[in-house]
């Protein structure tokens, strides 16, 4: 399977809806809305990395909020290098982890949305963007792998003529 516009389209989508969630709000982390304002999703990123790092209790629950990332540019890694099925399965993967963890860290859904912002989903569209791009990563790669098994199978249906 050779590259086309397809993928790189696919692998620019998928790259800048992870992107663009590091500059919209999400909900800080471990906070209430009344005790705290919106932060964003680069916050959140350097708040995670800075629990990794510091090896204490919240370690752990802070590398499984990070593992999507993780996997998500793993995934992409896979899908330009035309390996579809790989980047289907950290997809998916990547989406149960980030979906776990956000709910987990009571990041979606709120329980009763803040009263200075304007509506339940601007209060925290950076969280919801970033598990969007892990989706379409499974999305792209799902997409992706039945292309390159009908290529294959029209290749073999000519190779038996």
């Amino acid at each position: 399977m050779k590259r086309d516009a397809n993928l790189l389209f696919s692998v620019f989508a998928i790259d800048a809806l992870y992107l663009v969630s590091f500059f919209l709000p999400v909900r800080p982390l471990g906070k209430d809305f009344p005790e705290g304002d919106n932060e964003f999703g680069w916050d959140v990123f350097v708040q995670v990395i800075q629990a990794i790092l510091n090896f204490d209790d919240r370690s752990w629950t802070a590398f499984e909020l990070f593992l999507p990332n993780l996997l998500l540019w793993m995934g992409i890694i896979c899908l330009w290098g035309r390996v579809p099925v790989v980047s289907f399965v950290t997809g998916i993967s990547a989406t149960a982890i980030a979906a776990k963890s956000l709910h987990w860290w009571q990041l979606f859904p709120y329980p009763r949305p803040p009263e200075n912002l304007p509506s339940f989903l601007n209060a925290n569209l950076g969280a919801y963007l970033w598990l969007v791009s892990m989706l379409s990563l499974a999305v792209a790669g799902f997409i992706f792998t039945i292309k390159q098994w009908r290529q294959t199978r029209r290749l073999r249906m000519i190779g038996d003529r």
